[in-house]
């Protein structure tokens, strides 16, 4: 099970993720299940479970969007 929880504070939110992954009923590894987009303004915090390779081809789709198109200040 994946938890990924944010926290509201003045400034902003702050986010935190566990970083196990199940591989498969008798294998377990550790990932990263967020990823900070700091090309954009304000920065972008993105977090994914479930399908490791999902969400990394997601995050990737999303960093190449905001790499290739102006959302800075």
């Amino acid at each position: 099970m994946t938890i990924i929880a944010g926290f509201p504070f003045r400034d902003g939110i702050m986010m935190c993720a566990d970083t196990e992954e199940v591989i498969s009923s008798e294998g377990k590894a550790e990932t990263e299940k967020l990823r900070l987009f700091p090309e954009a303004r304000p920065f972008v915090l993105c977090g994914g479970a479930w399908d490791s390779n999902l969400v990394e081809f997601a995050m990737d789709v999303i960093e190449e969007d905001f790499s290739t198109n102006s959302y800075k200040d």
